[in-house]
This record gives C-alpha cells, sequence and structure tokens, in this order.
C-alpha cells in the first residue's frame, strides 16, 4: 500500500509537472494567437492598395520575387520529372530545316575618302591678282569665280602677246626668205658643176682627138716629103738635073707647118683649149658658190624646227590673248568641288606659269579601301556598295582594285581597291573616313543553312542532321556565306534537319529528341 501511494504520489507529481508544462505552453500559446490576432486586426484596418498603384519599384521587386518563385518551382518540377523519366528519355537537340533563298557576302571596311579630279590652276599672264572672293576649304559650284585679274594687267598682257605674236611670224618669214635665196644658189651651183664637169670630159676628149689628128697629118706630110727628098736624091745621082725640084721640096719642107690643113687643126685645138680654160675657172667658181650655200642653207629638220617653233609662239600668244579675254570677268571653276589650297594673294605679283588655286572635285569622287587575302577573293570591279560619309548613306562600285600589294602597319600584304561614289553631292567632305559596305558574292535560289551549324576538320565541311531520331554526319560543300547563312552546294537537300547546337555530349549514331529551333527558322523565313 505504501508502494501503492509512492506510486501515486509520482504519478501525481508528474502530472502536475505535465500539468505546469501544459499551462506553460497554453500561455505562450495563447499569447502568439493573441499576437496574431492584434496583427490581423491591423491589417484588416489597412486600405488594400491595387498592384497599378504601386510605386514602380515595388512592382519591379515584387515582379522579380514572383518569377524567381516560379523558376524554383519549375525546376524542381523539371528535377523530378528528370528523375522518374531519365531512364527512358532521349536527349533533346535544336535543329533548323535546310531551306532555299538567297544569300549573299558582304564585306565590311572603311577607308578615306578622295577625289578622282583635282586641278591646279595655272596663270597664263604675268601681271597683278585683284581680288580673291574665295578660301581654302571652301565649296565652290561650276562656274564660281576664284579670283580676279588687275584690269591693266590683262590689257598689257594681251597686247605683248600681240607684238610677239607679229614678231616671231617676221622673223620666220625672214629666215625663210633668205633660205629661199641660198637654196636657190646652191640648185644653181649643183646643177653647173653637173654640166660643167661632162663639158670639160668632152672638151678633153676633143683636143685628144684633134691632137691624134694633127699629129698623123705631120707623119703622113713628113713620109711623102722623105720620099720626095728620096726620089730626088736618086735622080740626081743618075746625073738628071733636080735644082728647081729641090728648091721646090726644100719650099715644101720649110712651110709644111703653115699648111692650110695643119694650121685649121692647130686653130680647133687652141680654141678648144680655151673654151676647157672658161670651163674650169667657171667650175671652180660653182664649187666655191656650193661650198658657200651648202654651210649656211637649212636643213630639212631645221626648217621643221623654225616652223615648229614659230608655230608654238603663234599658238601660245594666242593662248595668252584667249585667256586674258576669258578671264576678264575673273577665273572660274571648270567644275564643283573644295578649294584644297588658296595659293593667290589679293594684290600680289603673279608670274606666267605661277600657281593660283587647287580645287578638288566633290561630284567625282571615291572611297580607298584595304582588302585582305581573304575579302580579295570576293570582291570584283562592278560590284556594288554601300558608302556612309558623315551619317549619310551614298551609293558606290568597285571601279578599281590595285595589282601590286602593300605591307599594312600589322606587317600583313593588302591590296588597295577604289569605291566610287556614284551619286555623290555637295555635301560629301574629302580626306574623312568613310564605312563601306561591299555586296561581293551573290547566289539565288539556292540550299541555306545557319553559318553556324558547318564545322570542319581534317576532311573539310560537315553538319550533323537528325534522320528518324539518330544524329548523322553529312560531308558538304559550301559557297556563298553571309554573316547568317551559307550555301550548301552539296551534301544536303530541302527541309533536311540540321542541328544548330552541337554539344560534346552528341555524338554520330545517337538517338535524340529533334525541337526546332525556332530562332533559326523564323530567320530563314
Amino acid at each position: 500500500m505504501e508502494g501503492m501511494k509512492n506510486a501515486d504520489t509520482e504519478i501525481v507529481s508528474e502530472n502536475e509537472e505535465y500539468t505546469a508544462v501544459d499551462t506553460a505552453v497554453t500561455d505562450e500559446n495563447v499569447k502568439k494567437r493573441k499576437k496574431k490576432k492584434e496583427k490581423k486586426e491591423k491589417k484588416e484596418k489597412k486600405p488594400r492598395v491595387k498592384w497599378k498603384d504601386l510605386p514602380k519599384e515595388t512592382r519591379k521587386k515584387k515582379r522579380r520575387r514572383y518569377i524567381l518563385i516560379g523558376v524554383a518551382v519549375i525546376i524542381l518540377v523539371l528535377i523530378i520529372s528528370a528523375k522518374i523519366s531519365a531512364a527512358n528519355a532521349k536527349m533533346p537537340v535544336f535543329t533548323a530545316p535546310v531551306t532555299v533563298g538567297d544569300v549573299e557576302a558582304t564585306i565590311t571596311t572603311s577607308g578615306n575618302v578622295e577625289s578622282d579630279l583635282t586641278k591646279t590652276y595655272y596663270s597664263r599672264i604675268s601681271g597683278t591678282i585683284g581680288s580673291v572672293p574665295v578660301k581654302a576649304g571652301q565649296t565652290v559650284k561650276a562656274g564660281d569665280v576664284l579670283l580676279y585679274f588687275d584690269e591693266q594687267s590683262l590689257v598689257l598682257a594681251s597686247k605683248d602677246a600681240q607684238a610677239a605674236s607679229l614678231t616671231s611670224e617676221g622673223s620666220y618669214n625672214d629666215a625663210m626668205n633668205q633660205n629661199a635665196k641660198t637654196q636657190a644658189k646652191l640648185t644653181e651651183a649643183t646643177v653647173n658643176l653637173e654640166v660643167l664637169e661632162q663639158q670639160i670630159t668632152d672638151y678633153k676628149a676633143f683636143i685628144k682627138q684633134q691632137e691624134y689628128k694633127l699629129q698623123d697629118l705631120r707623119n703622113a706630110r713628113k713620109a711623102e716629103l722623105s720620099a720626095w727628098g728620096m726620089e730626088l736624091a736618086k735622080e740626081q745621082a743618075e746625073g738628071e738635073d733636080v735644082s728647081e725640084e729641090m728648091a721646090e721640096y726644100q719650099y715644101c719642107q720649110e712651110t709644111m707647118e703653115l699648111s692650110k690643113d695643119l694650121v685649121d687643126i692647130q686653130r680647133t685645138i687652141d680654141d678648144a683649149k680655151e673654151i676647157l680654160s672658161n670651163l674650169t675657172e667657171y667650175k671652180a667658181e660653182m664649187k666655191s658658190q656650193k661650198s658657200a650655200t651648202e654651210d649656211n642653207v637649212m636643213s630639212g629638220t631645221t626648217k621643221e624646227a623654225k616652223q615648229t617653233s614659230n608655230e608654238a609662239e603663234q599658238l601660245k600668244n594666242t593662248q595668252t590673248i584667249e585667256y586674258a579675254d576669258s578671264v576678264t570677268g575673273g577665273l572660274k571653276a571648270e567644275f564643283g568641288g573644295v578649294i584644297t589650297e588658296m595659293t593667290a594673294v589679293e594684290g600680289a605679283p603673279v608670274t606666267a606659269g605661277g600657281a593660283l588655286v587647287t580645287v578638288a572635285s566633290n561630284e567625282q569622287v571615291h572611297v580607298t579601301v584595304n582588302l585582305s587575302k581573304t575579302d580579295l577573293a570576293k570582291v570584283k570591279e562592278g560590284q556594288k556598295a554601300d558608302v556612309t560619309i558623315a551619317g549619310k548613306k551614298y551609293e558606290g562600285e568597285v571601279t578599281f582594285i590595285n595589282h601590286m600589294a602593300t605591307i599594312n602597319s600589322n606587317n600583313m600584304p593588302v591590296v588597295s581597291a577604289q569605291i566610287a561614289i556614284t551619286d555623290a553631292d555637295e555635301e560629301i567632305f574629302l580626306g574623312v573616313e568613310a564605312k563601306v559596305i561591299i555586296y561581293a558574292q551573290k547566289s539565288e535560289n539556292v540550299l541555306l543553312v545557319p553559318v553556324e551549324v558547318v564545322n570542319s576538320d581534317k576532311n573539310g565541311d560537315f553538319v550533323y542532321i537528325v534522320e528518324d531520331g539518330i544524329v548523322v554526319r553529312k560531308d558538304v560543300e559550301t559557297g556563298v556565306s553571309s554573316d547568317t547563312y551559307i550555301e550548301i552546294v552539296n551534301g544536303l537537300k530541302e527541309n533536311d534537319q540540321v542541328m544548330t547546337d552541337v554539344s560534346l555530349a552528341i555524338t554520330e549514331g545517337m538517338e535524340v529528341m529533334p525541337i526546332t529551333d525556332e530562332a533559326a527558322s523564323v530567320e530563314s523565313e
């Protein structure tokens, strides 16, 4: 009994202890409920604020919190789903269809704007500058006055040119007349010498002939007289009286040279010798005349040079007169452009040939760009381009590709090319940098895939496609490429599903679940 009492006492004590604990818990709960009730009453008393009335920053914070909660829920669901179906799931991959369309390769570069036509105006007179209404850096139009000459300078220059023209023409005519006279004397001497040579030759031959004739006649007479003498001597030896015949014989011997035929021949010889002497003397005179005129007569080259010199002088003077007349109202621009240099100074003297002003056309301009060896393979003369200068867009065309490379600042070879601006206007700025987009190669109605899907290895270019849920490698031949798409020349067909994102986990032959890459599809369309 005593034990039971003790047990009861312990139970009572324990119960009292529990009762105390319960009481404490109950009091604590009562306090919590009381606080919660007070908080709820306070919240109910606070007016409810609508979403649209919340401050912008508060809405942003709440929206961010809701998004984070939503993402966390989705991730949790995906994790749970993945654990449930991991054993049977196929790896999802993004694909895009091979499409048909147009693709154009463009090359973006920059270069400096330069003028195709630059002209420096030079003065054709010596004189004084009047006024200069424009300055360097200013734009001008065709026909605008660049500067004025002093009017008195123009009048004086015109008169000086006229006088110089007359002097040159007179000097040339005098030289030609004198040369004509000299040429006539040379011709006379040349012709006469030819005739005299023949005459002298003929007379020498004639004299020689007559001398032979005279000698033959003498010899014949001497032979006759000798035979006659011998006959008289024989007759005398035979005792005949030949005294009278001997006297006649002696007379014939003494007067043989005075016989008429011998005298006539000798006279002919003497006359011929006198003529020969005169011819020889005249020949010497003609030789002297020829020698003198040969040194003074103009050669064909000299005559042509004098004529050319006179014509040049006449042309120069004519141009000076015309120039003075043309700039009476001021020196005018021949084309629109920018004044790059103004040398003329108002009131300052200027000499013929002196520079006055330089104008660079802003109507015929181009942009010079440098092309790498990769870009060079795509660029051809005649291709179109867009040129942007100071925010304004112009049309351009590739007109020249240099065939001599240069080394740029990076020590790489580059080739310069010129892009002509076909719609240039007066708003063009020379010397500034311009942005250029060259429309290079273009293919139309061809198979296209996104650029990023094409891979390369030692065997060439290839892509991965999905056929019946299986990853398949396809070797391809590519063509024209833009920043977004590349032409497939061989290896694929339209609507083949090309993988757009290939990770290291993807291998050929793997079963996958294709998901259409909406971004790639939209761009393709």
